[in-house]
């Protein structure tokens, strides 16, 4: 899990650890600020945190390379 600092220009800002335990938030319709610790990501990283967009690239290409073929033939 993976701990999330939320701003809003509109609505309630605020963080949230990566338990889901809300830390530490503001007021509706307030002008606030707020400070607070959050710990790095210590877990397994995910396929997109490692590799970005290659995946959907690579996706493109191959209904690109299918498309060329099958005009082709």
């Amino acid at each position: 899990r993976t701990p999330i600092v939320r701003a809003a220009n509109t609505g309630i800002s605020g963080f949230i650890d990566a338990t889901g335990q809300i830390r530490n938030t503001t007021q509706l319709f307030k002008r606030e600020l707020i400070v607070d610790e959050i710990a790095p990501n210590k877990g397994p990283r995910t396929f997109y945190s490692k590799f970005g967009d290659i995946f959907s690239y690579l996706c493109l290409a191959l209904v690109a390379i299918i498309t060329f073929l099958a005009y082709r033939f």
